[in-house]
């Protein structure tokens, strides 16, 4: 009986070491897989642990709102010092002062300024021009027929006649002219009649053979000729409203 119950405790000893070597012989395979499915990024002098391998879930971002820094001082003073761009300011002006021609006397070509000119009502502007082409046609009709009589005289070799004849529409030519700052047209008509008499003095001395004589008007002509040239491209309101009227 005791030999029975020696056998038996034998046994049951046996049976426990069995399932304890079991144990621990399936802990020692676990760990092993698990080392075997860590694969480390970079390899560490640190000491080797197991790892447990979690699957994380994405953090949802958060939005971050971006931080207005406050102007320091000397920010602020560059600011204050750049320019502010306002929209222009419309500046009312009063309206250009008119100008009467009761204030004028005649002839017009002398007393009537260009800058005045242009401040007169159309009316006024109109009896100005009228007034001036009257003249300027009187003058035109004196110019002609002194050249009539001047080639006459220079025919019949009477070259003193026809130098007293041309000195005095030329006279009549140089008072039309009202001087810098008149009426354009005026001054244009007036320096015109003034170069066709020159031309016919031009004539008289050349045919009396006084070559000095001559040699002076023809310097004044090409000076007329140069005036009138600057006149006419600078076309002034008178003078345009006389060509276009």
């Amino acid at each position: 009986m005791n030999r029975y119950l020696a056998g038996f405790v034998v046994l049951l000893v046996a049976g426990v070491c069995c399932l304890a070597l079991l144990d621990i012989s399936q802990n020692d395979d676990t760990s092993v897989e698990t080392e075997d499915a860590v694969h480390p990024a970079f390899t560490s002098s640190a000491p080797s642990r197991s790892v447990t391998v979690e699957e994380e879930q994405p953090e949802a971002e958060e939005l971050v709102e971006p931080e207005v820094e406050a102007l320091s001082n000397v920010d602020a003073k560059e600011v204050a010092a750049e320019p502010m761009i306002e929209a222009p300011m419309k500046i009312e002006t009063e309206p250009e002062e008119m100008v009467s021609l009761d204030s004028f006397d005649r002839p017009y070509n002398h007393t009537v300024t260009e800058e005045s000119f242009l401040k007169m009502s159309p009316e006024d502007q109109r009896e100005v021009i009228d007034d001036v082409v009257a003249d300027a046609r009187e003058l035109k009709m004196g110019v002609m027929g002194c050249y009539q009589e001047t080639q006459e005289l220079i025919k019949a070799g009477d070259y003193s006649a026809a130098e007293k004849k041309v000195s005095e529409i030329l006279d009549a030519s140089i008072a039309y002219d009202g001087g810098e700052g008149t009426l354009t047209l005026s001054r244009v008509i007036g320096l015109n009649s003034q170069n066709d008499l020159l031309g016919m003095m031009s004539q008289i001395y050349g045919a009396a053979n006084r070559t000095d004589e001559k040699a002076e008007v023809d310097e004044r002509m090409q000076e007329i000729g140069q005036s009138m040239k600057t006149l006419r491209e600078r076309q002034d309101k008178s003078y345009n409203m006389y060509w276009s009227g």
